[in-house]
C-alpha cells in the first residue's frame, strides 16, 4: 500500500470515528428505548461468542433493555459485517467483530464492506492471545518436533482455523512460509469445530484463542506448542512464543471490538463507548477476559479508529507475504 492510500484509509477511519450524524441530546439520553441487536460474526461456543455474550449481559444491566446476541457466520465474518453495514444507523444494530473485519477486505478484492466507509468504531474490547496446539496424544511435544515431521510427512500436515483469511489462517500460512514447511489449511466456521477436529484426530493441529484452548489444555486433551506475540501468556507461562523460537513475523495480536453502522449519531457512539468503559471497569468482566488469557481494553472511538487503520496495513502486508489467495 502506498503512502497516499494509507493516509486515505487512516483519514477515512478517523472520519468515521469522529463525525457521525448529529442527534439531539434528548435522543441520546433516551437511547436505548428498545432491544439492541449485537451481531457476532462467528459461531456460538467459541471465545468471541462468549465474550460478546458477557458484554451484552452487562450492557443489558446498564441500559435496562435486552441486548440480543445474533450469530451470523460465514465468509470470514463478511456476512455479519455486511448485515450491520446495511442496517439503519440508529444504534440498535451493532457489530461485535474481531481482526477479520480488516483482514477480509485486504484478502477479498470484492469484499462487500469497507471498514472506513461502512462503520463507526466504538471501542476495542480486548487484545487476544493465540496458541498453536496439537492433540495431547500426538507425538509432537515441541514446535521443532512438529515442523520436523511437517518437512518429511506425506501426506502433508494439516492445521485448522476459524476461516479463510482469519488471523488464525494467516498465522498458519506465515508459519508455513517462514519454516518452509508444507502445511495444509483446513478452514472451519468458528473455533469450536476446528478444536473439535483436533481432538478427534481429523486435523493435526490448530491455531486457536487461548480463551478457547486453555480449558482443553488444562484438561490434558490438547498440547500447546507456541503462542503468538512477543510476550508469553500469563495463563500459559511455560509455553514459548513463536518469536522466541525464531519466527519474528508471528508477533501480531488480534482483537475484539464493537462498531456501529457508518452515520451513527455522535451522541449514540459516545454513549455506547462510555457505557462499554463502565462495563469493562467491572472487576468480574476484566477478570473473565484475563482468565481467558486476553487483555481487557476499553478504547475511545478515536483510538479504535486509529488502530483499525494501522491493522489494515499490517494484515494486508502479512497476507501478501504469505501468498494467501481467496478461495476460488
Amino acid at each position: 500500500m502506498d503512502i497516499s492510500r494509507r493516509q486515505l484509509v487512516i483519514g477515512s477511519l478517523l472520519g468515521a470515528a469522529g463525525a457521525p450524524a448529529p442527534l439531539s441530546a434528548a435522543g441520546a439520553d433516551e437511547f436505548p428505548a428498545r432491544p439492541v441487536r449485537l451481531v457476532v460474526t462467528v459461531s456460538s461456543g467459541g471465545a468471541a461468542d462468549a465474550t460478546a455474550r458477557l458484554i451484552a449481559a452487562k450492557l443489558n444491566d446498564v441500559w435496562g433493555q435486552p441486548v440480543v446476541v445474533e450469530n451470523h457466520v460465514g465468509a470470514t465474518g463478511m456476512i455479519g459485517a455486511e448485515l450491520v453495514a446495511k442496517a439503519p444507523p440508529d444504534g440498535y444494530t451493532a457489530l461485535f467483530s474481531s481482526t477479520s473485519l480488516v483482514q477480509a477486505p485486504a484478502l477479498f478484492p470484492n469484499a462487500p464492506h469497507d471498514v472506513a466507509r461502512d462503520f463507526a468504531p466504538v471501542s476495542q474490547i480486548a487484545g487476544l492471545a493465540v496458541v498453536f496446539v496439537v492433540n495431547a496424544a500426538s507425538p509432537y511435544r515441541t514446535l521443532q518436533d512438529y515442523l520436523a515431521a511437517a518437512l518429511r510427512n506425506q501426506p502433508p500436515m494439516t492445521y485448522g482455523s476459524m476461516g479463510t483469511g482469519s488471523s488464525l489462517h494467516i498465522f498458519g500460512a506465515t508459519l508455513a512460509k517462514d519454516a518452509a514447511a508444507n502445511l495444509v489449511h483446513v478452514p472451519y466456521k468458528g473455533e469450536a469445530p476446528a478444536l473439535n477436529d483436533v481432538l478427534g484426530g481429523h486435523v493435526d493441529s490448530c491455531f486457536a484463542s487461548v480463551a478457547s484452548a486453555a480449558p482443553l489444555i488444562a484438561g490434558g486433551r490438547l498440547r500447546p506448542l507456541a503462542v503468538v506475540g512477543e510476550k508469553r501468556v500469563p495463563l500459559l507461562p511455560d509455553v514459548p512464543t513463536f518469536v522466541e523460537l525464531g519466527f519474528s513475523n508471528l508477533n501480531v495480536l488480534g482483537w475484539y471490538g464493537i462498531l456501529l453502522p457508518a452515520g451513527a449519531a455522535k451522541p449514540i457512539v459516545a454513549k455506547f463507548a462510555t457505557d462499554i468503559v463502565a462495563v469493562m471497569k467491572r472487576e468480574d468482566v476484566a477478570k473473565s477476559i484475563r482468565d481467558g488469557g486476553n487483555t481487557p481494553m476499553a478504547t475511545t472511538p478515536k483510538e479504535f479508529g486509529e488502530m483499525l487503520a494501522r491493522d489494515f496495513v499490517k494484515w494486508r502486508q502479512l497476507i501478501q507475504q504469505a501468498g494467501i489467495k481467496p478461495p476460488a
